[in-house]
């Protein structure tokens, strides 16, 4: 079983988000699970598109 954890990559800058992206690949590396579980960590990130994400 795997838990996802995501975050938006749109941050200040390129920078940010290349270094966001590179933290959550070392942690996926660690293959660390949730305490007193089986359940994988996975964390990855993701885009929102605002034009469909909004509620009306």
């Amino acid at each position: 079983m795997l838990i996802a954890y995501s975050s938006s990559p749109n941050l200040a800058t390129p920078r940010d988000n290349m270094a966001v992206s590179e933290i959550c690949q070392t942690l996926n590396d660690y293959e660390a699970v949730f305490p007193g579980t089986e359940l994988k960590l996975v964390f990855k990130t993701t885009t929102i598109d605002p034009a469909t994400d909004l509620e009306s």
